[in-house]
């Protein structure tokens, strides 16, 4: 049997199928793709990224030239990396790069998600009428349905 990819430890583990909840952080696992995923934070704290993306999706944006995890970061304080990366392989528009989850919405290589995030006017990040941002605004849809998710029923569903 193949071994599940664990995000905190970057290689293969075999604890498929397992959700544990421990006393005050959350190891939650994806039962459709026997994925282990674990997030190393407390309820509290998921709690607060959830407040913050809402934030974000209400136009509160700190730095509009960042992206969500920046932002994030920026707003909470913490390293939300190990709730972000888990997400992004379950939405279906995900680059495959973590640093840039957003993908170019062109067509040609030259514009990678890399250099489209970079050569992006700080107007259009956040704009649900650009293509880049409109696939921003839905991968922030997707982080607060798995922030939800996470909270609300102890596991994490692939959406």
């Amino acid at each position: 049997m193949q071994g599940d990819y664990h995000p905190n430890l970057d290689y293969p583990c075999s604890h498929a199928g397992l959700l544990e909840r421990k006393s005050t952080t959350l190891s939650l696992v994806n039962l459709r793709n026997n994925i282990m995923i674990t997030f190393n934070y407390y309820k509290s704290q998921l709690k607060r990224i959830l407040r913050e993306l809402y934030a974000l999706k209400a136009g509160d944006i700190p730095v509009r030239d960042f992206g969500i995890c920046a932002n994030l970061e920026e707003i909470t304080n913490l390293d939300v990396a190990y709730f972000l990366r888990p997400c992004f392989r379950t939405w279906r528009q995900f680059s495959g790069d973590y640093a840039y989850p957003v993908p170019s919405p062109y067509a040609s290589d030259k514009h990678s998600a890399s250099v489209v995030y970079t050569t992006t006017h700080e107007d259009d990040m956040w704009n649900h009428d650009h293509p880049y941002g409109s696939l921003r605004l839905d991968l922030l849809e997707h982080l607060i349905r798995e922030c939800e998710d996470a909270i609300d029923n102890g596991g994490y569903n692939e959406r």
